[in-house]
């Protein structure tokens, strides 16, 4: 790296295969994302812009996708984690959790926002027993959830308060619309919670098309109600690059954090938070 050290730890990147046939949501008409995404394609833009190592976020929901990220893991040096998927309803959650636990690589699953309100009495009660599992463990969640999410969250955490999670992208605020109250009520309730932590990540996506100012407003809300030592720094590559490139990114996110950061509050944003929330070591 550059300097002689690293100034970013990316907390949230993905990789894909097509051919692996799992990607459902990826279609041919996203021509920017409808081809193969390696580790290999993003080691350049590492290098560039001093980013010691990534968090690979699953893309697909499968068990088999997880696998496959692992053992990428195990090819390069710079993929320090990989955060796996599972459902949260199968009978075989814990099973399984305990069996991809065994590779040291993995440091969390993530849950989609619309899992906390799926229908059916058997899906409920499986889906609270397995969460519970997960927070009496103490390994960590991501949670990609959405405003409307935000209830059936809360009500989780009223009987889980010692859940581990981190948000995903700013918890999809509304950038169509100035400032929301009900997701900023959302977030404050939730950064109530000591381990409840949260990425500044897929913004130049969400945010594409709508002032800098609005989300200037969004992040500054963030750094009030969940402190410096609860935010993260993360691409979402390849998914950004629908919006601009990986410098780009870096960019966009140096001119949102606040003037009167330290330097250590900096270097907790850029790196420590998320080292120190997926139990990396230095």
């Amino acid at each position: 790296m550059k300097g002689g050290g690293s100034l970013y730890l990316d907390s949230h990147v993905h990789f894909w295969k097509l051919a692996r046939g799992d990607y459902v949501w990826l279609k041919p008409e996203n021509e920017t994302l409808y081809r193969d995404f390696m580790p290999d394609d993003l080691a350049s833009s590492l290098e560039e812009h001093e980013v010691e190592g990534v968090i690979v976020v699953q893309a697909a929901a499968t068990v088999i996708e997880s696998e496959f990220l692992l053992e990428l893991a195990q090819e390069y040096d710079f993929i320090r984690g990989v955060v796996g998927w599972l459902d949260p309803c199968s009978e075989l959650f814990t099973d399984t959790l305990n069996r991809l636990r065994q590779h040291p690589l993995l440091v969390g699953i993530r849950i989609n926002g619309s899992s906390f309100h799926l229908g059916g009495q058997i899906q409920q009660t499986r889906f609270a027993e397995n969460l519970r599992h997960l927070a009496d463990s103490g390994f960590p969640a991501d949670w990609l959830i959405q405003p409307a999410d935000m209830p059936y969250v809360l009500d989780l955490l009223e009987r889980l308060p010692h859940f581990r999670a981190v948000i995903n992208h700013l918890g999809s605020p509304p950038a169509s619309e100035q400032f929301y109250e009900p997701w900023k009520k959302s977030m404050t309730y939730l950064s109530r919670y000591p381990n409840i932590v949260c990425k500044l990540s897929g913004m130049i996506t969400q945010f594409r098309d709508v002032p800098f100012l609005l989300l200037q407003q969004y992040v500054d809300f963030l750094f009030k109600a969940f402190g410096s030592d609860r935010l993260m720094f993360g691409s979402d590559w390849p998914v950004a690059l629908q919006a601009g490139s990986y410098g780009e990114v870096t960019v966009l996110f140096e001119r949102l954090l606040p003037p009167a950061l330290t330097e250590s509050e900096r270097v907790a944003v850029h790196k420590e938070n998320a080292r120190r929330f997926y139990g990396l070591n230095p």
